[in-house]
């Protein structure tokens, strides 16, 4: 799920989201150059706001670090004059024990926007995949 923002302090723009590694790696090159991914897919979430290159790539916690290191890597591959972008991804050592709890979305929003703002008070250099 792609972010853009001027500020992650305030970041609150999910501007695409999508189902799938095959979309990840067809549609984020375009959201990563600030362009329309003309997805064959649309839904209706998410600002849909292409005006600006996404700063944030997010993961839930159904998929391995190396499944997101491979897109990673394949999407800076395709995707010239890339800035810095954060990838960010589930912990893989908190393995859920059952369905997500009351609070789990806030809580697992707060958790992701506070290792975004940790990352730009770094700035904005890692290169790897940050976990949250």
């Amino acid at each position: 799920m792609p972010l853009q923002s001027s500020s992650f302090r305030n970041m609150k723009a999910l501007i695409h989201f999508m189902l799938s590694l095959e979309a990840a790696a067809s549609e984020l090159p375009s959201l990563l150059a600030g362009k329309d991914p003309q997805s064959p897919e649309p839904n209706e979430v998410g600002t849909h706001d292409y005006s600006r290159p996404a700063q944030a790539v997010l993961f839930g916690r159904g998929l391995q670090l190396a499944q997101i290191e491979a897109l990673k890597a394949a999407v800076e591959q395709a995707t010239t004059a890339m800035e810095h972008v954060a990838w960010l991804m589930g912990d893989p050592a908190l393995i859920m024990t059952g369905p997500p709890g009351p609070g789990f979305a806030k809580k697992t929003a707060k958790e992701m926007k506070d290792v975004l703002g940790k990352w730009r008070q770094q700035g904005t250099q890692h290169d790897g995949v940050l976990l949250y």
